[in-house]
């Protein structure tokens, strides 16, 4: 059976706490711009609600990877770990995307009253 190397399960594990990092970053982003505009207040809700599933997800690709540890680098545990890691990586594209258009519209709005 083949085995995760310790190199492979700090990678992730380093990746996982990057991303619960960013879903923090998402969350702060969206309550901020709650307090600075309320016209886009349910997009905001949206990016907040993404970068709280972004920690989620990170949060469980780091539990697989302490887990590795103690199963000796399975690679059944890894996968579920990258499946988690790649989760809170889509919704950390999706957040952006959202973002970038609720920035369009602010800057169409600010045009149009220029």
């Amino acid at each position: 059976m083949h085995q995760i190397s310790n190199r492979s399960a700090y990678l992730a594990q380093q990746h996982a706490l990057q991303a619960r990092q960013h879903g923090k970053s998402v969350v702060s982003i969206a309550r901020a711009w709650n307090k600075r505009d309320g016209n886009h207040l349910q997009t905001a809700r949206v990016i907040e609600e993404c970068g709280m599933l972004i920690q989620q997800y990170a949060q469980e690709s780091l539990n697989y990877t302490h887990l590795l540890h103690t199963y000796s680098g399975s690679t059944k545990i890894y996968g579920s770990s990258l499946e988690a890691h790649a989760k809170a990586a889509k919704t950390h594209v999706e957040a952006v995307e959202l973002y970038i258009e609720m920035v369009r519209e602010k800057l169409k709005e600010f045009k149009k009253n220029s």
